[in-house]
């Protein structure tokens, strides 16, 4: 929620937001940066390497939408930086468990998850491509267009290389013998 709020702001002011995202004024986001630091406080209480990976994700965040540093804009760190904190949040969910897991699966879970959102971003990036040359970010379809490419194909070969991302884990848990599709 936290960071929806700071994206939402963040490209208000910049002059790109969607006209139908909610209205975020800087009181919000100093407000979301003081929860956040309370949860830290609070979670490191308990489990101090879920809480050294909320703060990793938390820096992502603000490196990634605050205007001083604005990664979104430079390609590829905006795909980067949106698969490692999908890697941090799947390693934080991991390891806030009570039994943990061996660090293999950790590092899997990471991995996978930093490979599909890197991608995935780029899918999503579809709808935005007039906001985002207007603003100046760099994206797949930004840089195809500068390259004379045809929307729909760029479209196409991002869509296939995300769905082979999202069906790779299936067959992967298949040959580890997981009960994947299964109805008992």
């Amino acid at each position: 929620m936290f960071v929806m709020h700071q994206n939402d702001f963040y490209d208000r002011s910049e002059g790109t937001a969607n006209d139908s995202s909610p209205f975020i004024i800087q009181e919000d986001i100093h407000f979301f940066h003081a929860a956040l630091v309370l949860i830290f406080v609070v979670t490191a209480t308990y489990q101090v390497a879920t809480a050294g990976i909320l703060i990793i994700f938390y820096l992502l965040t603000l490196l990634y939408h605050h205007p001083r540093f604005r990664l979104k804009c430079i390609l590829p760190l905006n795909y980067l930086i949106e698969g490692a904190c999908a890697a941090v949040m799947v390693s934080a969910g991991i390891l806030a468990t009570r039994n943990r897991p061996n660090s293999w699966i950790v590092w899997l879970g990471a991995a996978a998850s930093f490979l599909a959102f890197a991608w995935g971003s780029a899918f999503k990036d579809y709808k935005d491509i007039d906001k985002d040359q207007i603003a100046g970010n760099k994206t797949v379809y930004t840089l195809a267009q500068v390259q004379g490419w045809p929307m729909q194909n760029m479209h196409r070969i991002v869509t296939f290389i995300l769905a082979g991302l999202m069906v790779a884990p299936t067959f992967w848990l298949h040959w580890r013998g997981a009960p994947v599709g299964r109805v008992n």
